[in-house]
């Protein structure tokens, strides 16, 4: 820490600008944080979209595949908005909303009709 003439600590830039860059990313941390744990819906905003052929086939292997996250244990959440999986540290692995995918049956609906 460098002192001035009236013997007063002041805070070197290469101390302060670090962390007045990292204030933001622990604030929007904490808040989504608080949202998931909290809320009985979650932010369609703040989550990516992955689609899946059969929900009942998200075992643990399958979510953990999906995070990509060998070592971190994913929270599959049913919330009003949705069902939800969270891997590790939203801001950095992140949220996806899990739908389903139907675009088989559509195909398959207008193939049939077709015919």
């Amino acid at each position: 820490m460098a002192y001035k003439s009236t013997g007063k600590p002041t805070v070197n830039g290469a101390v302060l600008y670090p962390c007045l860059v990292a204030m933001p990313a622990v604030l929007f941390i904490g808040i989504e944080s608080l949202i998931w744990h909290i809320w009985d819906s979650y932010p369609r905003g703040l989550a990516q979209v992955r689609y899946v052929d059969d929900v009942r086939l998200l075992t643990p292997q399958a979510m953990r595949d999906i995070c990509s996250l060998p070592l971190t244990t994913p929270e599959l959440v049913q919330k009003q908005s949705g069902l939800y999986l969270r891997c590790g540290v939203p801001g950095l692995e992140g949220v996806y909303r899990i739908k389903r995918y139907e675009a088989q049956k559509t195909v398959r609906g207008r193939l049939s009709q077709e015919e």
